[in-house]
């Protein structure tokens, strides 16, 4: 809800700011449109990366399926939701070694 995001963006900012940290996974849509606005939908655009502006001090973005969509969907064939996000911890793995 709106109103939660607005609780919580504060208390989100501040560990931005204190950890700053070099990549930030954005678990599903509602993470997805609070940093990045609305871009798409996370089966478009998730396993990409986004350079982060300001807010998050530059860090690499890249959006993911929610945990719980993943749970919800429990093939691990090739081209499933769990085989996708298999590709993509390991492109976060790649680019992580690189910092």
């Amino acid at each position: 809800m709106p109103e939660e995001k607005e609780a919580c963006w504060e208390y989100l900012k501040s560990q931005i700011d204190i950890i700053q940290p070099k990549i930030i996974l954005l678990c599903g849509n509602v993470a997805v449109q609070s940093i990045l606005g609305n871009i798409g939908g996370i089966t478009k655009i998730r396993g990409k990366w986004f350079e982060g502006g300001e807010i998050v001090h530059g860090a690499k973005l890249m959006p993911i399926f929610h945990p719980s969509y993943l749970l919800r969907n429990d093939s691990r064939e090739k081209g499933s939701p769990k085989w996708l996000m298999w590709q993509d911890i390991k492109e976060i793995k790649r680019v992580y070694e690189t910092l």
